[in-house]
């Protein structure tokens, strides 16, 4: 619709007005999808109101007409210059404006980063933010995010499992307890001198230490030839006996 020079949207409660009626038309696709021509992927279901988003998307996609853009020092590569330039920058430090720290050596990339650590060590511009229930308060508004969902179960969402009643707010804790508890998804470790199996690598290396005596560290007591594996063993050995 036209009002004097101007074009004008005829769509209720729209407001839009432009002096080229070409722009109308292409607000009337993308906004109201009004006579919309769709271009569609010839590989997927993908489709675009404008052929230049389609090509993007071709591009991004499927690799379609892509330019890449090839680190010299290492393997990495983009379809975007300026994903080159940041990798550059942070990979191989290269035009690199550092921004040091007044009190202590440290220096960062980002002057961002600079802000925080300032403000996380050595506590310049502090803005606490104070949680609302009780005593905590944090230097990151994220921080402060974290203890009410784990603290007050604030936005929490939880993760249940499928074959008992526990739940988590963390999607790794899930996956844990679905591997120590119902044996999903296990790699096994295996002790190669017994019959021992372990859930957690952590597990098996304490198995070897007291089973095995591999890579142990003897406590010995300075008033017998008492030996312990355990500090806390020879500690008890030392008060019950001496």
């Amino acid at each position: 619709m036209k009002d004097g020079k101007k074009f004008v949207c005829s769509e209720p409660g729209c407001s839009y007005r432009t002096k080229r009626k070409f722009c109308l038309n292409r607000h009337h696709a993308s906004t109201h999808n009004k006579n919309v021509i769709w271009h569609h992927c010839e590989d997927c279901d993908y489709k675009a109101k404008q052929k230049s988003t389609l090509k993007q998307h071709r591009a991004l996609i499927h690799n379609e007409n892509v330019t890449w853009h090839h680190c010299e020092d290492c393997d990495y590569k983009t379809k975007h210059k300026g994903n080159l330039k940041l990798h550059r920058a942070s990979i191989h430090n290269e035009n690199v404006i550092w921004h040091h720290c007044e009190d202590c050596d440290y220096k960062a990339k980002k002057k961002d980063h600079l802000q925080m650590h300032r403000a996380s060590i050595h506590n310049k511009n502090v803005t606490w933010h104070h949680c609302e229930d009780c005593d905590f308060k944090a230097k990151n508004k994220s921080n402060l995010k974290t203890h009410r969902a784990l603290i007050h179960n604030e936005n929490v969402i939880w993760y249940h499992c499928e074959d008992c009643n526990y739940k988590a707010k963390h999607k790794c804790n899930l996956k844990k307890h679905r591997a120590a508890i119902h044996n999903e998804n296990v790699t096994w470790h295996y002790c190669k001198d017994c019959d021992f199996k372990a859930k957690q690598k952590g597990d098996l290396k304490t198995h070897r230490t007291f089973i095995h005596n591999e890579n142990v560290t003897w406590h010995h007591c300075e008033d017998c030839d008492f030996k312990a594996k355990k500090k806390s063993n020879l500690k008890n050995h030392c008060a019950s006996m001496h």
